[in-house]
């Protein structure tokens, strides 16, 4: 409706409408490129036609896919190259958030996540492709050796070592050392 002076009026809107495509509802969608204009009918058969507008719709990129020459799940500290198909038009996205600045073709994860790349052609078309898992395996906790005496000892002499986080202990003499 409008708002004429603070008063509510109601449009009646009894014009008919008769589109290039033949459709005769108020609106319709385009899915296609091609010249469309509508005539407009009042109740009292008053028309007019409007100018033709022409659409163009541009073509979608390829589907983008994932390729990767090594492992995706891998150790703590280790990493997992992933490759676009497409040589341009790149975005790489982790967990459906694009990676800033991350636009070339192959991209090095590091960390756990679904990584996908969008890939937009000259007309601004994208299209992205399906996620690759990472999975990245935690290490195991950084040993640290305990040694029950002075690290420094004499010819003929001992030192117990230990290692923390469950890992076997070891003793080593000089003489292996």
């Amino acid at each position: 409706g409008f708002l004429i002076d603070g008063a509510a009026i109601s449009e009646n809107n009894t014009n008919t409408y008769l589109w290039s495509t033949g459709d005769t509802t108020r609106s319709i969608s385009a899915y296609s490129s091609g010249s469309i204009s509508v005539a407009v009918t009042t109740i009292n058969g008053c028309a007019v036609n409007t100018a033709a507008t022409e659409l163009t719709m541009n073509a979608l990129p390829a589907l983008p896919s994932i390729s990767t020459t090594t492992t995706t799940t891998f150790c703590e500290g280790g990493s997992s190259l992933l490759t676009s198909s497409s040589l341009d038009g790149n975005q790489w996205n982790k967990n459906g958030v694009v990676i800033d600045d991350d636009t070339l073709s192959s991209f090095n994860a590091t960390e756990t996540g679904s990584y996908s790349v969008t890939v937009t052609n000259s007309f601004g078309c994208s299209k992205t492709s399906q996620p690759e898992i990472i999975d990245v395996i935690p290490g195991p906790p950084i040993p640290v050796i305990d040694a029950s005496s002075s690290t420094t000892f004499c010819e003929g002499g001992s030192v117990d070592l230990n290692v923390r986080n469950g890992i076997v202990n070891r003793r080593y003499a000089s003489s292996v050392i």
